[in-house]
């Protein structure tokens, strides 16, 4: 009787005409059903090898990772597959920016189960006094708070995916010391005041994009009485409400 293998490692079995068939899932279709690809060899050996081979291609690309690979290799891995899919073109660029002018040069090649949170400390502290990569001449060398504040939000995501992975046990970017954010003046409410018209000049509203109204109400024989006048433009409604006052004054 063939020994039980573990789920997920594919079967392995031999055939009647003597040679051995390695078989795994690969994946599965619309109704739910499993998908699966085989491997054959002469001997057990070469087919469980086989099998291995297979299984590695086709498997899911968050089970590539392992422990000790380099930081800069699993930003690089976790950058293409998690957060490049989902962001626009613009906020990609800024990413890359990040990850591979800033963090990988710097910290990229510390192993993900041995980077500590001082490593990140000192990474940001080393880029915050001399790390900007171009207009040095005209702000200087220092890189802004702004940036070191988004190398660590970066650095911060993808170690948070690498310990829900179980790759590593804790996030050392949590409790690291950042550059504070510049508080930004708080203005004070002024309301808006619109232009106040005169006594008799009558009033204008906009009632719509391309109507105006013009409102007069002169005092005729000790009355008030409201006249009104439109147009598509506010100056045309000027000129109009203009001769209704020379109405008014003549009459």
């Amino acid at each position: 009787m063939a020994k039980r293998r573990k789920n997920g490692k594919g079967l392995l079995r031999q055939r009647k005409d003597g040679r051995w068939e390695g078989r795994v899932v690969v994946g599965y279709d619309d109704k739910g059903l499993p998908k699966t690809k085989n491997v054959l060899a002469k001997t057990k050996t070469e087919c469980a090898e086989k099998l291995e081979k297979l299984r590695e291609e086709y498997r899911p690309p968050s089970t590539r990772c392992k422990p000790d690979m380099l930081f800069g290799d699993y930003i690089d891995f976790w950058y293409e597959n998690f957060c490049k899919p989902a962001v626009r073109p613009l906020t990609q660029q800024n990413y890359e920016n990040r990850i591979y002018d800033h963090i990988i040069p710097e910290i990229g090649k510390i192993p993900l189960n041995k980077l500590s949170q001082n490593d990140l400390q000192q990474f940001y502290a080393r880029r915050k006094k001399n790390g900007r990569k171009i207009r040095v001449e005209q702000y200087g060398p220092e890189l802004s708070d702004r940036m070191v504040r988004a190398c660590h939000a970066s650095c911060r995501s993808a170690l948070e995916k690498a310990v829900e992975d179980g790759l590593i046990r804790t996030n050392p970017a949590i409790g690291c010391k950042l550059p504070p954010k510049k508080a930004t003046p708080e203005k004070e409410f002024e309301p808006y005041k619109g232009k106040v018209r005169k006594s008799g000049t009558g009033c204008v509203t906009m009632i719509n994009d391309h109507l105006y109204e013009r409102r007069f109400t002169p005092r005729v024989n000790g009355k008030r009485i409201s006249k009104n006048v439109y147009a598509k433009t506010r100056e045309e409604c000027e000129e109009k409400l203009a001769e209704l006052k020379k109405q008014a004054k003549n009459a």
